[in-house]
């Protein structure tokens, strides 16, 4: 129960992080006009938003890994990474590694191995 509310939460705020990055990522690299996002400043910006934009991809995959039950390489470090953007981060991060590394958490079978388990010992 808590690792798909976990997951939900990490996955919802991977994305609702991605659109604005992607938005301004987009515009920076639209707007190249020789004023706006070029040289030293330019370079800096597209390698923030690579990273947001790396970031956001990872939490979404580790949060519908989560909600599948299934443990994913990524969730830790994209746990780690969300602490950081306080307070929904913070709190989704502090929750998804709270829901994983306590002592009785199950890895839970998704509801439809279970239905087909159950049908084919029927």
């Amino acid at each position: 129960m808590h690792q798909r509310f976990a997951g939900v939460f990490l996955a919802v705020l991977g994305g609702l992080i991605l659109v604005p990055v992607s938005a301004m990522s987009l515009i920076g690299f639209l707007s190249n006009d020789g004023a706006a996002f070029s040289g030293v400043l330019g370079a800096f910006f597209g390698v923030v938003c690579s990273v947001f934009i790396a970031w956001c991809l990872s939490a979404i995959w580790a949060g519908l890994r989560l909600f599948q039950g299934r443990r994913s390489r990524l969730l830790v470090p994209a746990s780690v990474l969300a602490l950081i953007g306080f307070p929904f981060g913070t709190a989704a991060g502090i929750y998804a590694l709270w829901s994983v590394w306590r002592d009785e958490a199950p890895k839970t079978m998704p509801e439809w191995r279970r239905l087909a388990a159950r049908q084919h010992t029927a």
